[in-house]
């Protein structure tokens, strides 16, 4: 739990480098005491937690011409005006332009200059820019005053905020169109993943954050393990499942090689999953069959494991109570249908969507499975073994929820980065 900050009860006053430009001394805030009983009129109580209840309840705006009138009439001071105006300089820009109209001919270049030493750098940047533009006309007019120095430093300050709120106009611009060029693309390489995920992961929690989550799934790149090398142990009759499943889940993470494997001995040059196979036998994890075997590979890697179910039958509601919120919170799924290894996309109205790294699976009661299409392979020794009816057969394959409410799945695991 995070802990509120705490007051310094001695250190209430604000402290200002006061300039002999800003005319006046900063008024005492009234004080209200309470006798340690709390005893007192009872009347005068309510009176005064009226009062403060009616401050509290003030607009910006109307602090803003409160302040303004107390200045017009004598009982409050210039700096009090300004810092009064200085933390709504961005959203009342408008209100505080309108003091400027009503002030005397000499009294502008004060109260810009009031409003400029007691903003922040990064506060003006947030301004609005006609404020700004009518603070720096303001300081400019050599004719109202005899601080020209003084007046010239505040100008420069306000100017390069201008600037700066102008290069972060464009920076924002520039990152937005960055943002939507890639989140067009229909598939995500593991780098460009990692940096839709930063943007994704700092969004607030919600409906639109869980949105682009399930979009983000979508996008992982498909394998098909009939390509993986016999590195691997991809044989005619598969055999890279595990590794192939697990490359799409790590990448849907944003999750690439760690570097030190990248500059070691024998480092393979081939793809992801060959990559990962690297890893398992460096790290010596266990066979890849294996949970241990798979399972380190991923810890290595960078993420942690959850396990959600073993060797059960689950209705919809379960996947739906279960499955979907870690698929909405941003993790990855894997699964096992005895003998065979595949990621878990989504959920739909229809089933459950898989990547099915072999092809289209077809799920029975009980233990038993079955075959759609399977994929063919780029591979001289296994093309046409699957009669050649393309290389990405288990893409965004859907398995119907009469068929997941039947079948009794070996294991099921949720992904996060660790």
């Amino acid at each position: 739990m995070v802990s509120s900050p705490t007051r310094d009860t001695k250190s209430q006053a604000p402290s200002h480098e006061e300039s002999p430009k800003e005319v006046g001394q900063m008024r005492s805030a009234p004080s209200f005491a309470l006798n340690a009983s709390g005893a007192g009129d009872a009347g005068k109580g309510a009176a005064a937690q009226m009062k403060v209840a009616q401050r509290a309840e003030k607009t910006p705006k109307e602090k803003i011409n409160d302040a303004y009138e107390a200045y017009n009439n004598s009982t409050g001071t210039m700096i009090t005006l300004a810092t009064t105006c200085v933390p709504y300089g961005s959203s009342n820009g408008g209100d505080i332009l309108a003091i400027f109209n009503k002030l005397g001919y000499f009294s502008g270049d004060n109260f810009a200059y009031a409003l400029a030493n007691h903003a922040t750098d990064s506060m003006l940047r947030t301004w609005d820019k006609a404020l700004l533009d009518r603070m720096v006309a303001e300081l400019g007019d050599g004719w109202k005053t005899m601080s020209g120095d003084a007046n010239a430093k505040m100008s420069a300050k306000v100017q390069a905020a201008i600037k700066g709120a102008a290069d972060d106009k464009a920076k924002k611009e520039a990152e937005e169109a960055a943002w939507l060029k890639l989140w067009s693309k229909p598939r995500l390489t593991t780098e460009e993943i990692a940096i839709a995920r930063v943007r994704i992961d700092a969004m607030k929690e919600g409906p639109e954050k869980v949105q682009y989550y399930q979009q983000l799934q979508t996008k992982v790149q498909y394998i098909n393990q009939r390509n993986v090398s016999e590195y691997v142990g991809e044989k005619a009759d598969g055999g890279s499942c595990n590794l192939t499943s697990l490359a799409m889940c790590m990448s849907y993470l944003g999750l690439g090689i760690p570097e030190k494997y990248k500059t070691m001995k024998d480092y393979p040059s081939g793809g992801i999953v060959e990559q990962l196979e690297f890893i398992r036998r460096t790290e010596k994890t266990g066979a890849r069959t294996d949970m241990a075997g798979w399972g380190g590979v991923a810890t290595a890697v960078g993420a942690k494991k959850e396990d959600l179910l073993f060797d059960q039958v689950k209705n919809r509601k379960w996947w739906e109570s279960t499955v979907a919120p870690k698929i909405n919170a941003g993790q990855a799924i894997m699964t096992s249908i005895h003998g065979h290894i595949i990621r878990i996309q989504g959920l739909s109205e229809t089933g459950v969507v898989v990547d099915d790294p072999y092809g289209q699976s077809k799920l029975k009661a009980g233990q038993s499975r079955g075959w759609g299409n399977k994929n063919d392979s780029s591979r001289e020794d296994l093309k046409g073994k699957n009669k050649g009816v393309g290389e990405t057969q288990g893409e965004d394959h859907v398995w119907p929820w009469a068929d997941v409410e039947i079948h009794n799945f070996h294991w099921i695991v949720a992904f996060s980065k660790a």
